[in-house]
């Protein structure tokens, strides 16, 4: 049973990171069946900058969202995603396949408009490092009315699966 995302807000003056942090979240994740956690280096919602390292299962389905006047960043450490990009209405717009810098495919994306968007991870494990400009306010956040809510755990995993067949059309027909 999928549970809570896990978050662990980092309150130092200085935070550092090294693998074996993100390796224990992994292995966290993975034992617990949360399917995502995050480690933020913002010592809380409030702070102007919000950087997280999220680590995601192939399974997490993120509900298409869109951020209101917020710049926002991913930057893949490890693993391969389809960031994917859909217009007012629902449509795919574009999708950003990325991977980590030895990929030799982007590693890194910034989306300076605000607009619908999704993660969706294609490698079991996925590990990104996520910039917001803060503070968080959930009002920020506008969840897309046409797709399933995150809790809907049938509908996400459905709607996860169509999208992903239509990522494969869509990459075959832009080729």
């Amino acid at each position: 049973m999928d549970q809570k995302e896990k978050a662990i807000y980092l309150d130092s003056q200085i935070v550092k990171l090294n693998a074996q942090n993100i390796n224990d979240l992994k292995k966290d994740i993975i034992s617990n069946k949360s399917s995502r956690g995050r480690v933020c280096t913002h010592s809380d919602i409030d702070n102007t900058l919000h950087e997280m390292f999220i680590v995601s299962e192939k399974s997490k389905y993120v509900c298409p969202h869109k951020n209101q006047m917020k710049n926002k960043s991913f930057h893949v450490i490890e693993g391969l995603v389809d960031i994917v990009y859909f217009t007012e209405t629902g449509r795919i717009r574009r999708i950003f396949h990325m991977g980590d810098y030895d990929s030799g495919i982007p590693f890194y994306v910034r989306l300076k408009k605000p607009g619908y968007h999704t993660l969706v991870t294609v490698s079991d494990i996925l590990i990104i490092k996520e910039t917001i400009d803060g503070p968080f306010k959930p009002s920020d956040t506008v969840y897309a009315p046409w797709a399933p809510d995150e809790e809907d755990k049938e509908g996400g995993e459905a709607y996860l699966e169509n999208l992903r067949k239509t990522i494969i059309g869509y990459n075959n027909n832009n080729k």
